[in-house]
């Protein structure tokens, strides 16, 4: 463990992931989210730090960076954590995935800077030759002065913006649901396939493969993993009827995976998820009726309250024009961009 003195009041730690700091970590990402409105870290982020809680072999491919008070000695819950960096290392393709959030009472403080520092000096003993750091969030330019800060600290530690990826809103009045489900109902299948929902232990394997096929090129989500399905399967957002697969007699053709994340404020909101079509099956108009099926099923959707979710969101990388195109003409528009940063070592 390796410790930078700050004239300040805080100290930045570098740790071995354990139980301990681990769900200090997760305390921390979620009191962020609930305080920005926003997710501070990816989900595949906070599945890996989950995986590493239950197998501890898995801790060594993760670096994690803590800020706290000088005089904290360890940390235990989320109120000793002013700010934390995550890296994900991948060593098969020399690679590391770098996140971090500063409390939002401690910004301007200087930790977000001294945080990428030493997870920089940290990578740099390691064999990994490109690093991916990720700024979430982003509101055009009307952002905010957070949001402008971590972008001129990417910059400054010379990383240069690689990928671009847009979270699209609908808003979900009457007149919206309405014209839903009217453009689902008249849609048409093509012969030999049917709509159905995923059947969980049935269906895993024939996921995992068209997932693999419809992702092939996307650089997280064509990489998921058994163990990355039943780590999803055991969140408690999942829902398997309102995970959507188009069958077909060779297999599945297509799916769509929505959520509704739990402990949301007053403003609520579902997402496509997931939405994939294995090549073979491109260009059949198989895309558009599996979104439109999860659209109509979280624009019907109501809680145990009784309450209807106030809008759907997605995202969706800013290259992939055609799925851009197709989400617009459903009456998408921007809220957010994400932007992947990238340093070369």
């Amino acid at each position: 463990m390796s410790e930078i003195e700050s004239e300040q009041t805080f100290s930045i730690q570098t740790l071995k992931l354990d139980a301990t700091n681990a769900t200090a970590f997760l305390d921390f990402a979620r009191t962020i989210s609930a305080q920005d409105s926003t997710p501070a870290f990816s989900e595949q982020t906070l599945v890996e730090v989950h995986k590493a809680i239950k197998n501890p072999h898995i801790a060594d491919s993760l670096l994690l960076a803590l800020a706290g008070e000088n005089d904290d000695a360890e940390f235990t819950t989320e109120k000793q954590i002013l700010g934390a960096v995550v890296a994900l290392l991948d060593t098969e393709k020399d690679t590391a995935t770098i996140e971090g959030a500063v409390a939002s009472t401690h910004r301007g403080q200087g930790i977000g800077t001294e945080l990428a520092r030493t997870i920089n000096e940290a990578l740099s003993e390691t064999p990994i030759q490109l690093y991916n750091l990720w700024v979430h969030q982003i509101q055009g330019e009307d952002a905010s002065g957070e949001r402008k800060a971590a972008e001129l600290l990417a910059r400054s530690f010379d990383y240069s913006p690689v990928r671009e990826l847009r979270k699209l809103q609908l808003w979900l009045t009457d007149e919206v649901r309405q014209n839903i489900a009217r453009d689902l109902g008249q849609a048409h299948l093509s012969d030999g396939t049917k709509i159905d929902t995923f059947k969980p232990g049935m269906d895993d394997a024939a996921w995992l493969s068209a997932n693999a096929e419809a992702f092939a090129n996307h650089p997280e989500q064509g990489s998921l993993t058994a163990e990355d399905l039943n780590e999803r399967k055991s969140a408690d957002w999942f829902r398997a009827e309102g995970f959507f697969v188009a069958r077909a007699d060779e297999g599945l053709a297509g799916f769509h995976w929505t959520k509704i994340p739990s402990d949301q404020g007053e403003l609520t909101e579902g997402e496509v998820y997931a939405v994939g079509i294995v090549p073979s099956w491109q260009g059949k108009k198989l895309g558009k009726i599996l979104t439109l099926t999860g659209m109509d099923y979280l624009a019907q959707f109501v809680d145990e309250g009784g309450k209807p979710l106030d809008k759907i969101v997605l995202y969706v990388d800013a290259d992939n024009t055609a799925a851009v195109s197709l989400y617009k003409s459903l009456g998408f528009v921007e809220e957010t961009v994400d932007i992947m940063y990238s340093h070369q070592a």
